[in-house]
């Protein structure tokens, strides 16, 4: 009996002995670094803690609220169009104002002024695009003065840092009338209300876009145009070109391509079917829709040569696609028309600390 407890005493410390040792405990996680704004560039100042830069990011921008009101926008329109589905006006979140990480809903109230008795007749529809979307999805009709609540992700909501917001608001109308044409000439204005209830997920410290790399190309186009024109805009007569036809619709770079904030833009823009340049450019960074007139740094008459700095414009750190836009308008509005090929190049310049 006794040989036989030494035996199960010695048998229970050598299967102690093989089995798994307790878990050690887990080293204090990490703690993030809290962004409180689309402009708070604090946690990525190595100056500020240490390595500060490269602790995750925690993007919460509800400033301890669950639902946030955002700047109402109108617009002031009046197409006439013959189509199928007219698209009467494109509201997006005014310049500053995004539907952030961690929205469970968006709130969208569209009101329009009553159209006039004779305007040939449509049924409102709105159509929206999330910042996952590609192209804008039908939400179904739309009362004037009605608010539809569509369900969001985090995938659908704004990158952390944007300050232009991806989504869309496209008010729309199909005719219902025997002229298969629609008119409307008044106010579309749109609200907007944002609700929180997903958690915020950590985003790493801001990658290097420039990846050991000083010249990032942005875009290369060519146009050939013929266009009415009116003032900065006009009635797109006849186009052909790999970006479309119309003057004045927005060159925008390539997909994946990003302009970072410490660049130098630079753009030339070319004659190519022999004839004077006859164009300007405008364009809008990342931070405003508003378009900018700068004046060439460089001009020989077929050619000019912009540089822009990127420096507050800059697309966000964690950008997929740049929100920039370049547009030209002719040299000269009063034309009766206007007829050209060009070419536009632009690149982003790692400008020097």
């Amino acid at each position: 009996m006794r040989a036989a407890l030494v035996l199960a005493l010695l048998a229970s410390v050598l299967l102690g002995g093989c089995a798994d040792p307790e878990p050690a405990a887990d080293p204090d996680p990490v703690e993030p670094c809290l962004v409180r704004s689309a402009t708070d560039d604090s946690c990525n100042d190595p100056a500020a803690n240490g390595t500060v830069a490269e602790r995750p990011h925690l993007h919460d921008y509800w400033q301890g609220k669950d639902r946030l009101v955002l700047e109402d926008v109108a617009l002031d329109v009046g197409p006439f169009l013959c189509t199928d589905l007219a698209e009467i006006a494109l509201l997006r979140p005014a310049d500053g104002d995004t539907i952030i990480q961690g929205t469970i809903q968006v709130e969208a109230t569209i009101a329009w002024t009553p159209p006039a008795a004779a305007d040939p007749a449509g049924t409102p529809e709105l159509w929206i695009k999330t910042a996952e979307d590609n192209e804008p999805w039908e939400a179904g009709p739309v009362e004037n003065g009605a608010t539809v609540t569509v369900e969001s992700t985090n995938s659908r909501n704004d990158l952390p840092h944007q300050r232009l917001s991806a989504w869309e608001f496209r008010f729309m109308m199909r005719p219902d009338n025997p002229t298969g044409c629609v008119r409307y000439q008044g106010t579309v204005s749109l609200h907007l209300e944002i609700v929180r209830g997903l958690d915020i997920p950590l985003y790493p410290g801001h990658p290097d876009r420039w990846e050991n790399r000083t010249v990032l190309p942005l875009l290369d186009h060519a146009r050939s145009t013929l266009v009415y024109v009116g003032g900065t805009s006009g009635a797109c007569l006849e186009g052909a070109g790999e970006d479309g036809g119309c003057l004045w619709d927005p060159h925008i770079p390539d997909d994946g391509a990003i302009v970072p904030n410490d660049a130098e833009v630079r753009v030339s823009l070319s004659s190519t079917d022999g004839t004077p340049l006859r164009v300007r450019l405008g364009y809008h960074g990342a931070d405003s829709r508003e378009i900018q007139w700068p004046d060439p740094v460089d001009d020989d008459g077929a050619t000019r040569a912009y540089s822009l700095l990127a420096a507050g414009h800059g697309d966000g750190p964690y950008a997929k696609q740049s929100q920039w836009e370049l547009r030209l308008v002719p040299d000269a509005p009063s034309e009766p028309a206007y007829t050209g090929s060009y070419q536009i190049v632009a690149e982003a310049h790692q400008v020097p600390e």
